[in-house]
């Protein structure tokens, strides 16, 4: 396999991820106020969902959990350890000190998308 450089897939799994959040919450407060004739949000959220959720759910997953993989199958030079302190030869640490204030932002991230993705799938199916 080619050489793919992580850290991008990395930021754009977690504004993704932030902007499904942030849309759902957008959506709820709409429909709270009874403002339903703006379906942009809706829209959007459907495709983000569909997107995110049912076609790419492991896959973003993954990428979202970049902080803490010290995989040995990814080449050591794609680790957050070497991203964060810029030497190719940094050993991954991703409880170490900068790489755990990446880390922990990300699992708690990887958390509230699973529980997202739980709830979308259940009310998807339930409707």
């Amino acid at each position: 396999l080619p050489d793919v450089p992580r850290v991008p897939f990395f930021m754009v799994a977690i504004v993704l991820v932030s902007l499904a959040i942030f849309n759902t919450a957008l959506v709820m407060r709409l429909f709270q106020k009874g403002r339903t004739s703006q379906l942009w949000p809706v829209m959007i959220l459907r495709i983000l969902v569909t997107t995110l959720v049912t076609t790419f759910f492991i896959t973003v997953l993954r990428w979202i959990l970049f902080p803490i993989n010290c995989s040995t199958k990814y080449p050591t030079d794609q680790t957050v350890s070497t991203w964060l302190r810029a030497k190719a030869d940094a050993p991954c640490n991703p409880w170490g000190s900068p790489e755990v204030f990446v880390a922990l932002p990300s699992i708690l991230l990887a958390l509230i998308f699973v529980v997202f993705s739980l709830a979308t799938t259940l009310l998807s199916f339930e409707v």
